[in-house]
């Protein structure tokens, strides 16, 4: 879990280009569910965006405190309901949203996003370049 700075996670395509998943900040877990689940290795990555204090818990002593402790099994649950939820949000805002539309809904409701991420991070992510999204800030708000 996050304590303080941001991370993006990505995957790289074919072409060896970054495909960003998500942004995580302060708060915001940051892990692989199917890597860290079935105890595999991912295609996915995490680069550090602005430098971070994070804690880091092994699967084996969560599952142990887990056992041991109710509220660390009900927090691992809240935690897995949070993500699937946020991924239900990734996945209609990622497919379904064109560039300005992604930018607009982030202004309302992801401000951080905006306020937080570099320029070049941010437009990577909405898939546009670095001047469309200049243009894109300067005739939508």
């Amino acid at each position: 879990m996050l304590d303080s700075g941001i991370t993006k996670q990505f995957r790289d395509k074919e072409d060896g280009t970054e495909h960003i998943i998500w942004f995580n900040f302060k708060g915001d877990l940051v892990t692989s569910f199917k890597s860290f689940v079935e105890q595999t290795s991912t295609n996915e990555g995490v680069k550090v965006i602005a430098d971070c204090k994070f804690l880091m818990v092994s699967r084996e002593k969560c599952y142990q405190l887990a056992e041991k402790y109710r509220e660390v099994e009900t927090f691992f649950r809240e935690m897995l309901e949070i993500y699937l939820i946020q991924s239900e949000e990734r996945m209609f805002f990622l497919q379904a949203l064109t560039a300005k539309e992604k930018y607009a809904y982030l202004h309302k409701n992801m401000p951080h996003f905006i306020q937080e991420l570099p320029q070049k991070e941010l437009a990577k992510f909405l898939g546009i370049t670095r001047e469309t999204l200049s243009r894109i800030r300067k005739y939508t708000f």
